[in-house]
């Protein structure tokens, strides 16, 4: 089977992008952000020199001429880096700054009073700002001042910023990285665990997945559970359906073997209604292994099913003489299949013919009115003793370890009458002085 990718690395690698990307997003954002706030100040920043050159400004009748002294000193150096022009609407320069002495004005522009033109190229600001003057007395004076800046401190601040910004976000991602890594193993495990239970049952270490496991998985672990409960039932009836069909050939096979030692005609008859018998025991148990249940519906008459195994012991256990006395009414019926009660009754009576000292007494009757009947075997064995009657039930437990057997007959037969709604019970035989199986099961009232 392929090995696909691991739960784990696939969401590793997908928050791994998802963060990487944001990342990226976020600290261009914020570099675009702090630019734009950047540009935003220098514009404030050339607004501020554009007023104070205003207000150290001095028109008279020779023009226009700001103060000896500026406040702003770079404006008196030159090479500062700061340049001031003043430009008339014939675009004409009527004054500039001691710091642009040397310098060439670039495209002059006359800009219209109260208008304001603010850019930033060739690693310059530059900002042209309209003025219209209206002294006390005298005409209007309108011109424009025209300032110009370097942009190394901008240039600057913004590789500063660049630094700082990626340095801390490349440790926020990594810090982001290594906490996704955490949480996922961490939410991960409980599926660690799963696995690792799942593959102690392949080995066959634990039979079921443990119960303390998050609602989400809970119920995967609970379907698992009821799957394997399942196939262990499963195989726990095939394995019991095996037991009981070897357990219900053995007298058959008896039968059939003696039959071919005489070769008398009517132990060849008896052996061909064994064969018979096989034949409808195997298609038996195979039904009662696919359904795990005795098949409802029908009912079937007490008495033959009794002597037609009586017939079979007499002739499967020719070495014991057992005296065989039978009660039961031809009325008696059932409520079942006939496969049923000879599977039970066969189980009883091959025990009562096996350990009985050659009496065994059958005893059926009504015991509610036709909506139950009682069948008592008696036979005058050893018995059983009480503490160990429970044992006798028990499937695979015998008390006699040295004969044949298996140990599953009346176990068997205390499973077929729970399903069919009857019970078994082991007592003392009152009149034989050996045991009593008695075997309670639903009666078909006669029609």
């Amino acid at each position: 089977m392929a090995v696909t990718a691991s739960l784990h690395r696939r969401l590793l690698v997908t928050a791994g992008i998802v963060t990487v990307a944001f990342t990226l997003l976020a600290a261009t954002g914020l570099e675009q952000a702090f630019r734009r706030s950047a540009i935003a100040a220098e514009r404030d920043r050339l607004r501020g020199q554009v007023h104070t050159l205003l207000a150290a400004m001095r028109v008279g009748e020779k023009g226009i001429r700001p103060g000896a002294s500026l406040p702003e000193p770079r404006f008196a150096r030159p090479g500062s880096g700061l340049y001031a022009w003043v430009l008339t609407p014939e675009g004409g320069q009527v004054w500039h700054s001691r710091s642009a002495i040397g310098q060439s004005l670039p495209a002059p522009e006359w800009v219209t009073p109260g208008t304001v033109r603010f850019r930033h190229s060739d690693g310059r600001f530059r900002m042209d700002y309209g003025v219209s003057w209206e002294p006390l007395s005298g005409p209007t004076r309108r011109f424009s001042i025209t300032l110009i800046a370097g942009d190394e401190a901008y240039r600057a601040s913004i590789a500063g910023f660049r630094r700082t910004l990626w340095a801390w976000m490349s440790v926020g991602c990594a810090g982001l990285l290594l906490a996704l890594w955490l949480t996922l193993r961490w939410g991960l495990a409980p599926l660690r665990r799963v696995t690792a239970e799942v593959d102690a049952m392949h080995r066959g270490w634990r039979d079921r997945l443990g119960g303390h496991h998050p609602r989400e998985i809970a119920v995967l672990t609970d379907n698992i559970n009821r799957l394997a409960d399942g196939e262990r039932e499963r195989t726990r009836r095939y394995r019991e359906t095996l037991d009981n069909l070897a357990h219900s050939l053995k007298t058959p096979l008896a039968v059939i073997r003696g039959a071919l030692a005489s070769r008398t005609p009517a132990d060849l008859d008896a052996a061909a209604e064994q064969i018979t018998r096989i034949d409808r025991q195997i298609e038996y148990h195979v039904r009662r292994s696919g359904a795990g249940r005795l098949e409802g519906g029908g009912r079937t008459a007490v008495a033959p099913v009794i002597h037609r195994l009586a017939r079979a012991l007499h002739h499967a256990r020719l070495e014991r003489d057992v005296e065989l006395q039978v009660h039961c009414p031809d009325g008696l019926w059932y409520a079942g299949t006939e496969d049923d009660l000879m599977e039970m009754l066969g189980n009883i009576l091959d025990n009562a013919w096996r350990y009985g000292a050659g009496h065994v007494a059958v005893t059926a009757a009504d015991d509610g009115g036709g909506r139950r009947i009682r069948i008592d075997v008696d036979d005058n064995g050893p018995g059983i003793a009480a503490d160990v009657r429970e044992a006798a039930l028990t499937r695979g437990r015998r008390l006699d370890t040295g004969g044949d057997g298996q140990g599953i007959g009346l176990a068997v037969v205390r499973e077929l009458a729970g399903q069919a709604g009857g019970t078994l019970a082991l007592d003392g035989a009152p009149e034989l002085g050996g045991t009593r199986v008695t075997l309670i099961l639903p009666g078909g009232e006669d029609g």
